[in-house]
């Protein structure tokens, strides 16, 4: 039988990209909506946003700005998991906390490095949903992240050996219902507000 803890090498791509989708209501509201999830294709993500704007159909006045800010993130590297981060977690890392962390690190990505962790692995097909949970300042040390491994409810795949550190690269927008991209958010705080 398989180790429990540990045990699995996650495949970390080289570049990959996170996305913050710009949610509107009644043209008055603007909120920033970070995905969790780590992608390496637009159709993966384009799926993902299509499901997500379908799903606000049904909360009356929201609706998914057609452009999206995807941030590219480059592989710097592995951090090592340990048993003891799979114990009773204190932090209840909420949504808002994230979303806040994560906007403050995009309006200042040359001071910040992202955390991927491995959330699940996908047995059907041998692969891992990878997600990006939280971003510290690059003076940051490794007791810094290992607190927040130790003291979050964020879903780690127990059976992974490591997560990986990125560093943020460059913004691009991405038109979700044309699939074009292009270089863009030169006013990344505009767009989010």
């Amino acid at each position: 039988m398989p180790n429990k803890y540990c045990s699995l090498d996650p495949d970390f791509p080289e570049h990959a990209f996170i996305c913050t989708l710009i949610l509107n209501k009644e043209n008055k509201i603007r909120a920033p909506f970070f995905l969790n999830q780590v992608y390496t294709n637009l159709k993966e993500l384009g799926t993902e946003i299509n499901k997500i704007s379908s799903e606000l159909v049904s909360k009356p006045g929201w609706q998914v700005e057609e452009n999206a800010l995807i941030t590219e993130i480059t592989f710097v590297k592995l951090y090592p998991l340990k048993r003891e981060y799979w114990g009773k977690p204190l932090l209840d890392y909420t949504f808002e906390s994230r979303d806040q962390n994560l906007e403050a690190a995009l309006l200042k990505p040359e001071m910040h490095f992202l955390l991927v962790t491995p959330s699940l692995f996908i047995e059907k097909d041998k692969s891992w949903y990878l997600t990006a949970p939280i971003a510290f300042l690059k003076s940051a040390s490794d007791k810094t992240i290992e607190k927040f491994m130790l003291t979050s409810n964020w879903p780690v795949e127990e059976r992974a050996k490591s997560a990986a550190i990125y560093h943020f690269s460059h913004d691009l927008l991405y038109n979700w219902q044309t699939h074009k991209t292009f270089f863009g958010s030169k006013n990344k705080k505009r767009m989010m507000n």
